[in-house]
């Protein structure tokens, strides 16, 4: 038994220490982006005078973008259109954008983000390549097989190898 975790509130410092208006206002605040950081919305609320540390607002913060993140691919995965390939281009894409909305984006963190869209990018474009290639190969046998119905009945109906062998026309 752990009584250290049983001892432990798990209740967010910025639950428990604002209002429910308070609460829909900064929760409005950081899924819509306005301001666009973390710091800035930490400051723009006076979370400090609150009594709210910058780290409790963060991890706060990072649940809900997170909830909002999982919630947007559960609601791509559902239309059953896209499968998981197709949405991570996306994924990454909108990462990138997070990051560089943030003070702390290094170039490194923006250099792999970038390396990763890129790749997934790359199987995506690969992939629409061979759907590409077989929607052509669909249609140029649906034409061929249109074209080969319009033909006389004698050129369709040719007589088989056996039947030529045998004389019967002679």
């Amino acid at each position: 038994m752990n009584l250290m975790a049983n001892n432990r509130d798990n209740t967010s410092t910025v639950y428990r220490k604002l209002t429910k208006e308070q609460l829909a206002n900064l929760e409005d605040a950081i899924v819509l982006r306005d301001p666009p950081t973390f710091t800035a919305c930490y400051e723009k609320f006076e979370l400090r005078s609150l009594g709210i540390s910058y780290d409790a607002f963060y991890r706060y913060a990072r649940r809900i973008r997170s909830g909002l993140r999982a919630a947007t691919f559960a609601k791509h995965s559902v239309t059953g259109t896209e499968t998981p390939d197709m949405l991570l281009p996306q994924l990454v894409s909108q990462r990138m954008v997070e990051a560089l909305l943030t003070d702390q984006a290094t170039p490194q963190t923006l250099h792999r983000l970038a390396d990763a869209y890129r790749m997934t990018a790359q199987v995506d474009l690969h992939r629409r390549r061979i759907d590409l290639t077989e929607e052509e190969k669909i249609h140029r046998v649906a034409a061929a097989s249109h074209e080969d119905s319009r033909l006389p009945a004698s050129r369709l109906n040719r007589p088989t190898d056996a039947s030529e062998g045998s004389g019967a026309g002679r």
